[in-house]
This record gives C-alpha cells, sequence and structure tokens, in this order.
C-alpha cells in the first residue's frame, strides 16, 4: 500500500471540496445580493419611521454579510454561519408576512420575496446535510478509483 499516495488523494480531496464550498458560497453570496437589494427597494415604501423597515434592511445586510464568510472558505465557521444564515431568513420571513398583514407591503412583493428566501433556505439545507454527512468532505471523486482495470469477479 502506498501511504504517500493515499495522503496526496486525501489532500486533494479536501482541496476539491474546498474549492466546492467557494463555488457553493459564490453562488449563495450572488443570491443573497439580490436579495438585499429587493429588500432595499421594497423597504423604500415603508415609511422613514416604520421600525420594520430598518429591522429588514439590517437582516439583509447581515445576510449579505454571512454569505460572504461562507464564500471566502473559511472551514471553521461554515456551519456556524449557515446555521446564521437559517435564523435570518426565518426572521426576515416573519416579518415580511407581518408587514403583509398589516398592509405594508404588497402581495406580490411579498410572495417573490417569500418564494426567493424559501429557495435560499433550502439550498443551505442542503448543503448542511452534506456537511453533516461528509458526504462533500470525505470521499473525493477518485476515492475508489484503482489502477487494475479489471472486472470484479464474484
Amino acid at each position: 500500500m502506498d501511504y504517500k499516495k493515499d495522503i496526496k488523494d486525501i489532500g486533494a480531496a479536501t482541496q476539491r471540496t474546498s474549492a466546492g464550498m467557494v463555488i457553493f458560497g459564490t453562488t449563495l453570496s450572488k443570491k443573497c445580493e439580490r436579495i438585499a437589494t429587493a429588500i432595499y427597494l421594497v423597504t423604500n415604501f415603508l415609511s422613514d419611521t416604520e421600525p420594520m423597515r430598518a429591522r429588514l434592511r439590517t437582516l439583509s445586510l447581515e445576510l449579505v454579510r454571512d454569505a460572504s464568510l461562507v464564500k471566502s472558505g473559511s472551514h471553521g465557521v461554515e456551519a456556524n454561519v449557515l446555521e446564521n444564515l437559517k435564523g435570518n431568513i426565518e426572521e426576515t420571513l416573519s416579518l415580511f408576512e407581518l408587514a403583509f398583514i398589516a398592509g405594508l407591503v404588497s402581495e406580490m412583493n411579498f410572495t417573490i420575496l417569500k418564494r426567493e428566501y424559501s429557495l435560499l433556505r433550502n439550498i443551505i439545507e442542503v448543503k448542511k446535510a452534506s456537511r453533516d454527512s461528509h458526504t462533500d468532505s470525505i470521499l473525493g471523486d477518485n476515492f475508489f478509483g484503482t489502477s487494475d482495470p479489471a472486472p470484479f469477479l464474484p
């Protein structure tokens, strides 16, 4: 058994998963930036004195900040940041539902933002589940690859 080759293969798999997290983070970051822009546009219709306006904008900025942390690929904080993102999404959805019921936000804007936040939450849950099961960090594409092309015979 060639231990040096095995260590090299594990290192390559780790690099691929780090790159995968950066790609995921970049996509997540862009989506969060678009959502934050939408929040700012929709909250422009709220009164300057409406506390919900300030809170929704703060949450949208925190969303962008946390997504950029995932984009930077810092392994130590990913799980916590993903949890923070989920909490942020839940609070924002609750506030938007309240704003819609109170007549502060149109049905169309509420529906669009609710859909986008729900999609974002689903993306994060899938990524978190794959991280929790270690499917994206332990086994690389070539983990089971062998140099022997002989078929398996029972």
